[in-house]
């Protein structure tokens, strides 16, 4: 458990929000979040087109939970896209967020290398609407 608390508070810093969020039809911007898990092979939510990071937050849990996990963990906001990678030995969670599908997959396999994983691999995507 001490594991994924520390994979955790590093995946969150890396996806700390930067600059404002896409802005939705009226004016407001929209929120993603992403929450992942270790357990049972790994496990990922995500949240998007979301009208306030609190409402992020707790559909990307939710879905987490929904799928399985009994581990999930929020990640962080995305403005555009995220991203997580996982890497099996040692288990470790990264995630990432860009522009783009693939950007944000860059960023989490790095996310996940920088924190020690082995042979890390894009796990799963999702963008906001646009």
């Amino acid at each position: 458990m001490l594991k994924i608390a520390a994979i955790t508070a590093i995946v969150a810093t890396s996806f700390a929000t930067v600059g404002a969020a896409q802005a939705s039809s009226i004016g407001q911007p929209l929120w993603g979040g992403i929450a992942a898990g270790l357990s049972n092979n790994g496990v990922v939510g995500f949240s998007g087109n979301m009208n306030t990071q609190g409402e992020a937050q707790q559909r990307a849990l939710a879905e987490c939970i929904v799928k399985g996990g009994t581990d999930c963990q929020f990640l962080g906001f995305f403005e555009f896209c995220g991203a997580v990678a996982g890497s099996v030995n040692p288990p470790t969670l990264g995630g990432g967020k860009g522009e783009n599908k693939r950007q944000a997959s860059r960023a989490a396999v790095q996310s996940c290398a920088n924190q020690g994983g082995g042979n890390c691999q894009a796990l799963a995507t999702y963008c906001n609407d646009y």
